[in-house]
């Protein structure tokens, strides 16, 4: 627990208050696991861990800088309410760019996520999924300013989405009349995410030119 709260407190660091959503995954994944009582005890060492990681950079910032960093903070949080720098976008922005976060073969798998979690929703892992992956979007939906970047942590989730899709069509579908269908779809998703994945990561070695 103290390894989660300083993990937590490095996030929050580098990423900001985003890291937070671990809080809410691991309390899901938790509540069966240990008591009320047990648990309150160890998210009190998390919370611990994690302030004594991140509090003293802002105590410092806000003794020394303390203009500029409230500018900051208050800039941060105007992103909530207003559309800052042009990024305006509606409800909808984050839901139609995820093709290109994640690659043209994500909206099927978190289709068949979705409508499976609600079958299922006693399930323990899918609540926690579910929440790593939905709370971000419906958050930086509702945000006024839209930056596509905004629900890239969910990608961890994202991901492991698809692998339990392409898990499930080959558990249920490979080997009845409908498996040269279910090979093809999974295939297709695997292409689509991979091609991506491939395709943005061969942007890191372009020469840009860039001024400054």
């Amino acid at each position: 627990n103290i390894l989660i709260g300083v993990s937590i407190g490095l996030a929050i660091m580098c990423k900001w208050l985003t890291a937070l959503i671990v809080i809410p995954v691991w309390l899901v994944l938790s509540v069966k696991k240990e008591g009320l009582r047990e648990m309150s005890k160890n998210l009190v060492i998390i919370a611990v861990s994690c302030a004594a990681v991140f509090l003293p950079w802002q105590t410092y910032i806000y003794r020394n800088f303390h203009n500029e960093a409230s500018w900051e903070a208050a800039y941060n949080r105007r992103h909530i309410t207003e559309a800052l720098e042009g990024h305006a976008g509606s409800v909808f922005y984050h839901l139609l760019y995820m093709k290109k976060l994640f690659g043209n073969g994500i909206y099927l798998p978190v289709a068949w996520f979705s409508i499976r979690f609600f079958r299922n929703f006693r399930d323990r892992g899918l609540q926690a999924l579910m929440l790593w992956f939905w709370l971000p979007y419906i958050f930086f939906s509702l945000v006024k300013t839209k930056m596509s970047a905004y629900p890239f942590f969910a990608g961890p989730a994202a991901f492991m989405i698809s692998s339990l899709f392409v898990f499930y069509l080959k558990d249920n579908f490979f080997e009845g009349r409908y498996r040269y269908a279910a090979k093809a779809l999974a295939g297709l998703c695997l292409v689509f995410i991979l091609s991506h994945a491939v395709g943005r990561n061969s942007m890191i070695f372009r020469n840009f030119n860039r001024n400054p």
